[in-house]
C-alpha cells in the first residue's frame, strides 16, 4: 500500500466511525429518523471499506502497519466473523513479531489496546502495556518521562534529545485503557 492508500484507508475509516457516533447522538436526540440514516450510511461506508481493502484471509492489502488493521477493527466494518478473526489474528501476529513494542500513529494507538483487549487478545493488550522496548509507553518513563511525548521516540536510544514535545497529550490515551481495565 502507498502513502494515498494508507490515507484512503484512514479517512474511510473515520468517516465510518463519524457516521456511527452521528447515529449515536441522533438516538439521543429522539431523531430516529436521522439515526437510521446515518446508520444506512455507517453500513455502506463499511461495505466499501471492506470491498475495497480487505481480502477473505483478512489481510489489509499489502499493509505491514499495525494501525490499518487496528483502525479498521474499530470501526467494526468487517462483520464477517472468520474474516474479522483472521484480522485480529494478523494484527497479533504483527505485534508478536514487533517484540510488542507499537508501531502506531495519532490516528489509531488510541484504540490499539481496547481493540486487542476486546477481540480476545488480553494478555497481547499488557505486554504492549508494559513493554520497555522503544517505542512504548514505557520506554518513555525509562528515559526519564514525567509525561506523555510527541513521538514514541522523543529521546533516542543512545541517549540523543529530538526537537520534540515532552508534555504532549497525543499517546496519553493509555490512561484511558489503564482506567477501564487495570
Amino acid at each position: 500500500l502507498g502513502v494515498r492508500d494508507t490515507a484512503d484507508i484512514v479517512g474511510s475509516c473515520y468517516y465510518s466511525i463519524a457516521a456511527d457516533r452521528m447515529a449515536e447522538v441522533c438516538m439521543i436526540l429522539g431523531k430516529n429518523d436521522r439515526a437510521a440514516y446515518y446508520r444506512e450510511l455507517k453500513d455502506h461506508i463499511d461495505d466499501a471499506i471492506v470491498k475495497a481493502y480487505v481480502s477473505s484471509d483478512g489481510k489489509v492489502g499489502n499493509a505491514m502497519l499495525q494501525g490499518l488493521y487496528v483502525i479498521m477493527l474499530k470501526t467494526g466494518a468487517v462483520r464477517n466473523m472468520t474474516v474479522r478473526y483472521r484480522m485480529i489474528s494478523h494484527l497479533a501476529g504483527m505485534i508478536k513479531e514487533n517484540g510488542y513494542s507499537l508501531d502506531c500513529g495519532f490516528a489509531s494507538v488510541p484504540f490499539l489496546l481496547d481493540v486487542l483487549y476486546d477481540n480476545g487478545y488480553k494478555e497481547e493488550a499488557y505486554r504492549m502495556l508494559f513493554c520497555t522496548k522503544a517505542p512504548s509507553w514505557l520506554y518513555m518513563i525509562q528515559n526519564g518521562a514525567t509525561s506523555i511525548w510527541e513521538n514514541w521516540c522523543a529521546v533516542k536510544e543512545d541517549g540523543t534529545v529530538t526537537d520534540s514535545s515532552y508534555n504532549h497529550y497525543a499517546y496519553g490515551c493509555v490512561g484511558d485503557f489503564m482506567y477501564r481495565h487495570i
